[in-house]
C-alpha cells in the first residue's frame, strides 16, 4: 500500500474524516493525535519536550513514544543543555516507533477474535 499525500488538500473537517477512518494513527503531540484520541482510533504518538502526562491521549489503545531527559520539560529555559540538538527528539529513533507499531499490532491481533 503506497502513501498518499493529502496535506493542502483538505479542508480540516475532511481531514477529521480522514483520521476517523483510519486503522492506526502516526503522529507528534499535535492536533491531529486529539483528533484521533477523540474518535477512538488507536495512536502512537511521539513527544519530545512536551508533558506527556498533561496532554497524552488516555486509554490503552494509545501508545506514546518519548526519551526521558532531566531538561526536558523546560525546553525554553537555561536548565536545557540540549536546546540547540533537539536530543529529547533526536534520540527517539525510527526503531523506537517501529517497536511501538509492532507492540500495538500484536496487542490488536490478540483482542480480535479469528474468523475461520
Amino acid at each position: 500500500h503506497g502513501v498518499v499525500d493529502l496535506s493542502e488538500r483538505l479542508t480540516l473537517r475532511e481531514f477529521a474524516g480522514v483520521i476517523a477512518h483510519s486503522r492506526l494513527m502516526v503522529c507528534n503531540d499535535s492536533a491531529p493525535m486529539h483528533v484521533a484520541a477523540c474518535e477512538g482510533v488507536p495512536t502512537v504518538a511521539v513527544f519530545g519536550p512536551s508533558k506527556s502526562v498533561e496532554t497524552a491521549p488516555y486509554g490503552d489503545i494509545h501508545t506514546v513514544v518519548e526519551k526521558d531527559f532531566p531538561c526536558r520539560y523546560s525546553c525554553d529555559e537555561a536548565a536545557c543543555h540540549h536546546r540547540r540538538h533537539h536530543a529529547c527528539m533526536l534520540d527517539i529513533s525510527v526503531q523506537d516507533v517501529f517497536d511501538a507499531l509492532k507492540k500495538k499490532e500484536e496487542l490488536q491481533l490478540k483482542s480480535k477474535p479469528a474468523i475461520m
